[in-house]
C-alpha cells in the first residue's frame, strides 16, 4: 500500500476502507454534502474539497469506526 502523506489522503482511506453500514447517503446527510460530492472525493476527482468538509468527514468517519468496532467485540 502507497503510504499515506496528507489528512485528505488519511481521510479519503477512511471513505474507502470504511464499514459497509456507512452509506454514502448518510456520509452525505451528515456533512450536509452531496451523495455525488463524497462519491467524486473517494474516486480523487475534487480539485478542492474544502478543510473543514475534510475534517468533519475525517472525524465522523473515524467515529463511525470507533462504534463499529465496540459493536463487533
Amino acid at each position: 500500500m502507497e503510504q499515506i502523506t496528507t489528512f485528505r489522503d488519511e481521510t479519503r482511506e477512511l471513505l474507502l476502507q470504511r464499514p459497509i453500514h456507512i452509506s454514502t447517503a448518510k456520509i452525505a446527510k451528515e456533512l450536509k454534502v452531496s451523495e455525488k460530492w463524497v462519491s467524486l472525493f473517494a474516486n480523487g476527482k475534487t480539485k478542492n474539497p474544502g478543510v473543514c468538509t475534510i475534517e468533519t468527514l475525517n472525524a465522523f468517519l473515524k467515529q463511525e469506526i470507533r462504534k463499529a468496532a465496540k459493536n463487533v467485540r
